[in-house]
């Protein structure tokens, strides 16, 4: 019978680093331990232990993110996503346009 390692979720975080090749932080352990992709057990009522044959097996793989080309930019959401325009924003109110011209008066001299 092999005896059972236990592990700190800082070395099952080095390890499963070494073996993905790239990092892996502490928090991501717990999140696989409370996945139950690694078998953990409590230590006191804050510490958690991971079994090291478990941690050995997993590989983390990077995510699949689409490459963008130069014209296929993400979209601009929200108000500076807006072309400028000569028109005034909605949020205030329209000028009114004084469509008759000032006659001039002459002076009274």
């Amino acid at each position: 019978m092999t005896k059972e390692v236990w592990i700190t979720a800082k070395d099952a975080a080095e390890i499963i680093s070494k073996n993905s090749g790239r990092p892996i932080i502490q928090q991501y352990v717990r999140e696989l331990a409370q996945k139950g992709k690694i078998a953990y057990r409590p230590v006191d009522g804050r510490t958690n232990e991971y079994l090291r044959s478990d941690v050995d097996k997993v590989n983390v793989r990077a995510k699949k993110v689409a490459e963008r080309t130069k014209n296929q930019q993400m979209p601009a959401t929200g108000p500076a996503s807006n072309p400028v325009t000569e028109e005034q924003p909605w949020y205030l109110p329209e000028k009114e346009e004084n469509t008759q011209k000032e006659e001039t008066q002459p002076d009274a001299a």
